[in-house]
């Protein structure tokens, strides 16, 4: 609701070496896979790990790698193709669940680059100077009092401060790639993974852009390479499966973060109205940022995470807010803002087997979820402590390392799928498009405000799921 090489085979790893010919780009990795089940079931804990991706999944991997005792973990290599942090990508995340596990699991201070949220309070869009009637409030310091088992997870252990933080991803992505990168057991390996193809005797290759020559074996490779991720089209078997479906919303994003005035937002209250084919969320980000969130129906996509000409998207946004019946109190707040994202939301079918025993998934490229729960980031961080704690306890509760990636796909199939299904119908609820769909809307907001129902719809998907 709210928010490579030629292949060569080692036993139980992931190969690679430099090859300059087979019709490729003339620099080339090719990195090989077993897939046959006598080289993917390790016995022994995995020593050196490849990570594909570098965003908020694939850091919080290698973090859970290195906090999470015993799991025999020496190397983490982290792929990425972007040259470096990329602070102009995305807006702000809601981080609950997120929160508990990095402050209270790995002692992480983002308390310290975050903003405290308290409370929602939606209205019903009508194009009035400050928006419509009260459609619901939720109480999230009541909501968690009100729930031993919120009470338990969403609190800091330390000082007893509600976790519910509102971050800017650029900045959450920085706290956590300085932590993992001030040791020497991780490095990170600037190269774009363009391609993967199945070859002869069950294992695959994977072809990465590459400047230099770059060699190792993996015993594990850890897929965070978001809703493209070429990982999981191997894992698939490229089939349809692994493709992800757009959900047929986007959302605008206005970041005022050179201009910020404390007085323009109300402290620890996050404002929404729902309006006809879209809504609006305004309030506070990190520390001292302005964000403005425009989701609404659109047939039309544009690419992941992409930032387009700024006046353009500003204009479009604007036009769209006042098509949507969204409050002039809003609508101009577009002015104060310097940044202006335009993104598609998409979500995956959770594949029938996310792991081959050398292969895992983890966030986006797992279960890629469209945003309306907010959950997004959180769900990535959870998979990362599970996924750490599984691999601690080969040896002891698993037999081999294929064992302990399927109790972790098992752990994390179910709260994800159902985090899936329910934003996918947030989403279509709350961007109604026609005065009908509109009018069931509210009155269902209004119906399960009443009967206290939407705290616990929050909070069952706030709630952390972990070990």
């Amino acid at each position: 609701m709210f928010f490579v090489f030629s292949l060569f085979q080692s036993k139980g790893s992931f190969s690679c070496r430099l090859n300059s010919g087979s019709g490729l780009s003339s620099k080339s990795l090719i990195c090989a896979v077993s897939r046959s089940s006598s080289d993917s079931v390790r016995s022994r804990k995995p020593e050196n790990v490849a990570i594909v991706g570098s965003g908020i999944g694939g850091l919080s991997a290698a973090l859970a790698l290195l906090k999470t005792q015993n799991t025999g973990v020496d190397k983490i290599t982290i792929f990425e193709s972007r040259k470096g942090l990329d602070t102009d990508l995305g807006g702000a995340l809601n981080i609950n669940g997120g929160a508990s596990v990095l402050i209270n699991k790995y002692d992480l201070p983002i308390e310290t680059i975050s903003r405290p949220f308290s409370k929602v309070v939606a209205r019903n869009a009508d194009g009035s100077i400050n928006g419509g009637r009260t459609l619901f409030e939720l109480d999230l310091d009541k909501a968690v009092n009100n729930n031993p088992r919120a009470q338990e997870t969403l609190r800091n252990h330390k000082n007893g401060n509600l976790l519910m933080l509102s971050v800017m991803r650029d900045t959450l992505q920085k706290m956590l790639y300085d932590e993992v990168m001030a040791t020497e057991k991780v490095e990170i390996v600037r190269r774009r993974v363009s391609w993967l193809e199945l070859v002869k005797n069950s294992k695959a290759r994977v072809i990465l852009d590459a400047a230099d020559v770059f060699e190792s074996e993996f015993d594990l490779i850890i897929g965070a390479d978001g809703v493209k991720s070429v990982v999981r089209a191997f894992l698939a078997g490229n089939g349809s499966q692994e493709r992800a479906n757009y959900s047929g919303i986007r959302v605008q994003f206005a970041v005022n973060s050179k201009r910020y005035n404390e007085n323009t937002l109300t402290n620890g209250v996050v404002s929404q109205w729902f309006g006809n084919g879209g809504f609006a969320l305004h309030y506070g980000a990190g520390k001292d940022n302005e964000l403005i969130a425009f989701p609404f129906r659109s047939t039309r996509k544009s690419r992941e995470n992409s930032e387009y000409d700024s006046a353009s998207i500003q204009d479009d946004c604007r036009h769209r807010m006042e098509t949507c019946g969204m409050p002039l109190e809003i609508v101009n707040a577009l002015d104060r803002c310097d940044r202006f994202i335009d993104t598609s939301t998409y979500y995956h079918k959770i594949l029938p087997s996310s792991s081959n025993g050398v292969c895992i998934l983890l966030g986006d490229s797992f279960h890629a979820m469209p945003p309306f729960l907010g959950q997004g980031a959180n769900q990535s961080i959870q998979d990362a402590h599970v996924l750490a704690k599984c691999i601690s306890e080969i040896g002891v509760n698993y037999s081999n390392q294929q064992s302990a990636l399927l109790a972790y796909e098992r752990i994390r199939k179910g709260p994800t799928a159902k985090i899936i299904t329910t934003s996918r119908l947030a989403g279509w609820m709350e961007t109604q498009p026609a005065p009908l769909g509109t009018f069931i809307r509210n009155s269902l907001f209004q119906a399960l405000s009443s009967a206290d129902l939407t705290a616990r719809i929050f909070l069952n998907s706030s709630i952390p799921e972990i070990l």
